[in-house]
């Protein structure tokens, strides 16, 4: 795992090669707050971004129809 420290405002790049424009995804640190972080995320349409629980879950159904 990487751990990075960022400050409100500030992001990180994800570079998915090949390297083009759309590929990349921005995880920016939108708002701090008492017991947790805000984050946006920019990329394309086409990525699918889920919080962790349900992806999960949407892993358990596809292992269950395959």
């Amino acid at each position: 795992m990487l751990v990075l420290s960022r400050h409100k405002g500030e992001s990180i790049i994800l570079v998915v090669p090949p390297s083009t424009e759309e590929q990349r995804i921005q995880v920016m640190l939108t708002d701090i707050l008492p017991k947790k972080v805000k984050l946006g995320v920019i990329c394309a349409d086409e990525v699918k971004i889920n919080r962790e629980e349900i992806q999960d879950k949407i892993d358990g159904e596809n292992e269950c129809q395959g």
